[in-house]
């Protein structure tokens, strides 16, 4: 019996603590289809900001732009390789990024639509 009222208790309190209400679109904004990323699990960070990149590209009125992630990979890991040289070894030399990492090398060498860089650092299945 105190089982039975412990479980009606929970059920009651779950059901007063969730949505009900249905949520209205107040502004859609548009963005680039989502990205096919392969095996790339530790190149992530690189899709997630070349979407923020595109969906601000669009929203700004510059156009529907596909950003090459691997220039920005290609160019992280670069960065990261010759911070590895210059400090001797005494870095981390990982797999693996950051937003900023993209952001530095749009700063530093610019953005590359996809169809204009060919260097893929993975094979297209």
């Amino acid at each position: 019996m105190k089982a039975v009222f412990i479980l009606i208790l929970a059920v009651l309190t779950i059901e007063s603590y969730s949505q009900n209400e249905d949520f209205k679109i107040i502004t859609k904004n548009a963005a680039t289809k989502v990205k096919f990323q392969m095996e790339s699990g530790q190149y992530c960070w690189s899709y997630a900001t070349c979407s923020f990149l595109e969906s601000e590209l669009i929203r700004s009125g510059k156009g529907t732009l596909d950003l090459s992630e691997d220039f920005f990979i290609y160019h992280t890991y670069i960065d990261k390789a010759l911070n590895y040289v210059l400090r001797q070894g005494e870095t981390s030399f990982k797999n693996g990024g950051l937003a900023h990492d993209v952001l530095r090398t749009v700063k530093k060498t610019g953005i590359v639509p996809a169809p204009y860089y060919k260097n893929r650092l993975y094979p297209i299945y």
